[in-house]
């Protein structure tokens, strides 16, 4: 496997369904945004339990209860991070709700890459043989796609004299800390997976059944108790169908990114697979080409996302050569 591009192809597959799952947040802008997240992070709690089930069988819920009594902290890191890293999606949603998809992942993807790359460096290293400087290397081609993604996303807006001036600093603001708190995720992987480097930890797997636990918990903090307080539940549930049919396909693809990353992630390393995954703010800008998002939109706008396209090959081609080399 190690000689495979198997396992990038599917950690490339896993930044698709990362920078696609948003797209469902529009088209449920007139249901709650907290129910939408309730109910996001409730099927994201049955897929992976689920999955967890499909993979193992009742063997492998008996594995991670006798893991976490053996290792407590295999039960916290996963736990702890789940929390921590739905705080920040629960920023990023709301400035995708308010600004769309293309410039909330381009400001969190741009903070989440080097944060999130450089903990998982410190915290698991690379495997042997890895240079730094290459792995870094790739990460700058990626994110300097990224600020492209960016670019044109602003020069679109600028065209159509549409921006607003208060969405994008209350954006930014959001998409700052949901960088911080999203670097989380592989922060808490990396001292949580078994890998090479790491010979004591939970599979990809069991990491992930937990890891929506904690997910689960912010939730119901920041979405549940809200709604119950302010009496707006019940109407919340009083919506078409397929509002939750969305939100189910929402975490398929959110959840089922996570899975797929972590299951990689464990043969060639987080902090490889990681700056690889943010590739998804790519995927959210061409989302908009799709949705005619970019129909008018100038001629460098359009520029800038051929140049994305070809930096974020460079970086894939920078960090796949670093490690099958």
């Amino acid at each position: 496997m190690k000689n495979d591009l198997f396992p990038i192809i599917m950690v490339l597959i896993s930044a698709f369904m990362w920078g696609s799952w948003g797209q469902f947040i529009k088209k449920v802008s007139q249901w709650s945004i907290r129910m939408f997240m309730f109910m996001l992070y409730f099927f994201s709690l049955i897929l992976t339990w689920t999955v967890l089930l499909i993979n193992s069988g009742i063997s492998g819920y008996v594995e991670l209860f006798n893991l976490i009594q053996e290792t407590p902290k295999l039960f916290l890191y996963p736990i702890l991070g789940g929390i921590i890293y739905t705080f920040g999606m629960w920023f990023n949603i709301i400035a995708v709700d308010i600004a769309g998809l293309s410039i909330t992942y381009i400001i969190f993807t741009s903070i989440s890459m080097l944060l999130g790359t450089t903990l998982s460096i410190l915290a698991g290293g690379l495997p042997d043989g890895t240079p730094v400087y290459s792995v870094l290397l790739g990460a700058i081609l990626i994110l300097i796609s990224v600020f492209f993604c960016g670019y044109s996303s602003k020069a679109k807006e600028n065209n159509s004299k549409t921006s607003n001036k208060v969405s994008i600093k209350t954006v930014l603001l959001y998409g700052v800390i949901s960088g911080f708190f999203i670097s989380a995720y592989p922060f808490f992987m990396t001292l949580s997976i078994k890998t090479d480097l790491n010979n004591v930890g939970l599979n990809s797997y069991q990491y992930m059944a937990l890891l929506s636990c904690g997910s689960m918990i912010t939730a119901i903090l920041v979405c549940l108790i809200p709604l119950i307080k302010s009496k707006e539940l019940v109407p919340a549930l009083k919506v078409p169908k397929i509002y939750f049919v969305f939100a189910a396909l929402s975490a398929i693809m959110h959840y089922g990114g996570n899975i797929l990353n972590s299951v990689y992630a464990s043969l060639v390393g987080l902090a490889i697979s990681w700056p690889l995954g943010q590739s998804m703010a790519l995927w959210a800008v061409l989302w908009g080409v799709i949705y005619g998002e970019y129909k008018n939109a100038p001629f460098k706008s359009i520029l800038s996302i051929i140049l994305a396209v070809i930096f974020i090959i460079l970086g894939t081609l920078s960090i796949t050569l670093t490690v099958y080399s």
